[in-house]
């Protein structure tokens, strides 16, 4: 990061709209010799010289007049979201209604939730546990504001901002066979045990049946099971072994099930964030986002889950994208 801050930004757009430093420092209520510094300081910090300065003039150069508008957005979208985050807490009563996989709300909306209800509790979030393709299909339509999901083909109508990849491994209760393993197990291995799985729908189930590498090394599950509690029932009584992503095994009970990572191939799951491409999100929806971002990158680090380190300032950058495209129809 250049360290380019708001003040930098406004000396020089304060600059730019007078072509006078005293005129510029007058309007922010600061001596022209600090202004001058301020500037001095934004073109050290970017490397580049943005006004053409003269004893009696001051112009911006090609560099500064391309540079103006990002920086009056910028300055823009700081102030407003500053003003939101002021009002946020006076504002009405509002809602938000969002849709994910049951390993996310487990692990991260919960407690984004509960962050967001100790600044305003006046908002009402109602979420929603289904499949892959009852989720992008409900963000679609517009009954979501927004959902976190696996995709398994690209949807135009929607946004896909990336959220996290996790390693798919097997779980299994401590008294079955492949529990005894220490070491990742091999897909092949599979073959010789009974499956547990989601169905069809799910995105996990999905992922698995369009991988020809995974779905050429097994049969067809024994059981089906349509949530991820009735599939941890059936496991812990010992029916059979389930394949889950890591994210899901974090929230397992350790002294009834373990884990083991899946090997030839190693597979992840991709998880989004996804929301439509005509819709704004409210200020109450942008909030909770940025309380799940800062417990997505609480799991940096955890083994076999890999966050989305950008998460934040994507979402952002497509908000921003949304919010011009609005304002121009």
């Amino acid at each position: 990061m250049r360290d380019i801050s708001i003040k930098q930004l406004r000396a020089f757009l304060s600059v730019a709209a007078t072509q006078n430093f005293s005129q510029a420092a007058a309007r922010l209520h600061i001596s022209p010799s600090a202004l001058s510094l301020s500037i001095q300081e934004l073109e050290s910090r970017i490397g580049l010289k943005l006004f053409d300065r003269s004893t009696r003039s001051v112009a911006l150069t090609d560099t500064g007049a391309a540079f103006l508008p990002v920086a009056d957005r910028l300055v823009s979208d700081f102030a407003r979201a500053i003003d939101d985050l002021v009002a946020f807490p006076a504002q009405e009563r509002g809602r938000i209604v969002l849709g994910a996989a049951a390993s996310v709300i487990t692990i991260v909306l919960g407690r984004a939730i509960a962050d967001l209800y100790k600044l305003n509790n006046r908002i009402d979030v109602r979420l929603i546990e289904d499949t892959t393709q009852t989720l992008t299909s409900r963000v679609a339509r517009g009954e979501l504001d927004f959902g976190i999901t696996t995709l398994w083909t690209k949807i135009d109508s929607l946004i896909a901002v990336p959220f996290l990849d996790d390693r798919l491994g097997i779980i299994a209760a401590r008294s079955h066979p492949l529990a005894k393993h220490n070491s990742p197990i091999q897909w092949k291995e599979l073959r010789s045990h009974n499956l547990i799985s989601l169905t069809a729908g799910a995105g996990l189930r999905a992922r698995m049946e369009l991988d020809a590498k995974i779905s050429n090394l097994l049969d067809l599950p024994s059981h089906e099971v349509s949530s991820v509690a009735a599939l941890y029932t059936l496991v812990k009584s010992g029916l059979g072994a389930a394949v889950i992503p890591a994210l899901t095994a974090l929230d397992l009970d350790s002294h009834s099930f373990v884990f083991r990572p899946l090997v030839n191939p190693v597979s992840w799951r991709n998880l989004f964030l996804v929301r439509s491409r005509t819709g704004t999100l409210s200020s109450p929806a942008l909030s909770l986002l940025m309380y799940i971002s800062t417990h997505l990158k609480s799991l940096d680090g955890t083994p076999h889950i890999r966050p989305n380190r950008a998460f934040a300032s994507e979402v952002g950058a497509s908000a921003t994208e949304l919010g011009r495209g609005a304002g121009g129809a």
